[in-house]
């Protein structure tokens, strides 16, 4: 470090920068902040999934699902929340809540189309037959579990070597 050169370390990181961006600077530095805090949001609600809590995943889905109300629905994950919305009421065996959700995220992952898109719709499609066949719709289970055997066998070998 050259000398004359004073260096400022505070609590808040790279808060000292903030008294010298831009406006432009510093609304960019907050759309990321604000973007890494939701992600953490999302992270928390899926830990606790996967730990089997599921009203506290439900309920910090639902804190990111409004966090990002408002928002260009391309710039955010809400899909990925309702997928895990749906989860997370399937495993409190509240089916109807499940495939409510189950719906809006495929739609709502339809309507983004991405080149992924149909890969995406495997954990929606298996959701909602797991749904259809604890009420019995075997038969509605088994087109929705034929569609993911559809999907994943052509990504499946999608890489394979034809030679």
């Amino acid at each position: 470090m050259k000398a004359g050169h004073t260096l400022i370390l505070e609590s808040y990181p790279f808060s000292f920068w903030c008294e010298k961006m831009t406006e432009s600077e510093l609304k960019h530095f907050k759309y990321h902040n604000e973007a890494f805090l939701m992600s953490q949001t999302f992270m928390q609600a899926e830990m606790y999934y996967e730990s089997g809590q599921y009203e506290k995943a439900i309920e910090y889905y639902d804190i990111y699902v409004e966090q990002n109300r408002g928002k260009r629905f391309e710039d955010t994950y809400i899909e990925g929340a309702y997928l895990g919305l749906g989860k997370s009421y399937y495993g409190l065996k509240d089916y109807i809540k499940a495939l409510e959700y189950f719906d809006r995220g495929r739609e709502l992952y339809k309507a983004k189309g991405s080149w992924d898109t149909e890969y995406h719709m495997l954990e929606f499609f298996e959701g909602m037959g797991n749904v259809y066949c604890v009420y019995g719709e075997g038969k509605i289970a088994l087109d929705y579990y034929k569609r993911c055997e559809r999907i994943h066998d052509t990504y499946a070998h999608a890489n394979d070597d034809p030679g």
